[in-house]
């Protein structure tokens, strides 16, 4: 049997250190951002889809009392980032600025752009697309969990099994 030939992977292209890795990473956190508010505004907002963590929340905030999405999502990422700087450091915190900050602001910036749809199906699949980009991309935001998972800050910061009601994704995964 042949040896096994790895493909090659977009990282082999690219240093992982470095100036150029550091401007890719940057660029990438802000199309990423751009595709998702693209995604969000475009999709799950017109139909009333909340998707999950802040975005879905400001989704259901806009429904309920009518404030702008982009400025519930500021409001929600600010205490999250101070958390997360809190407790877990300076580090994660610088990398994870951009992206609080880029989300909310395209969020704001794409809020008038015209419905291409109102079938709730497509929307819900051309969104979850959207949103699946920016989560698959590769990104320093990621922190990487026990397993080598990739997690979230708050599934990092209530990483206690007992708070799995708070943190689903941190303790069914964990070993």
């Amino acid at each position: 049997m042949p040896p096994k030939v790895r493909k090659r992977r977009f990282q082999d292209y690219i240093p992982v250190t470095g100036p150029i890795r550091h401007t890719l990473d940057t660029l990438m956190i802000i199309v990423g951002s751009l595709i998702t508010a693209l995604a969000f505004n475009l999709f799950l907002v017109p139909s009333h889809i909340a998707s999950g963590g802040v975005s879905g929340l400001s989704i259901i905030v806009q429904s309920q009392f009518g404030i702008e999405p982009a400025y519930t999502q500021w409001a929600l990422n600010i205490p999250l980032f101070i958390a997360g700087y809190v407790l877990l450091g300076r580090d994660y915190s610088i990398r994870s600025l951009l992206g609080t900050v880029v989300l909310p602001f395209f969020v704001f910036l794409t809020r008038d752009i015209p419905v291409p749809t109102t079938d709730p199906l497509l929307a819900s699949l051309y969104g979850g697309i959207g949103v699946g980009i920016k989560i698959q991309r590769p990104q320093p935001l990621r922190l990487r969990c026990d397993d080598g998972r990739d997690c979230d800050c708050v599934g990092v910061i209530f990483a206690d099994p007992g708070k799995s009601a708070l943190c689903p994704d941190r303790t069914v995964h964990h070993r």
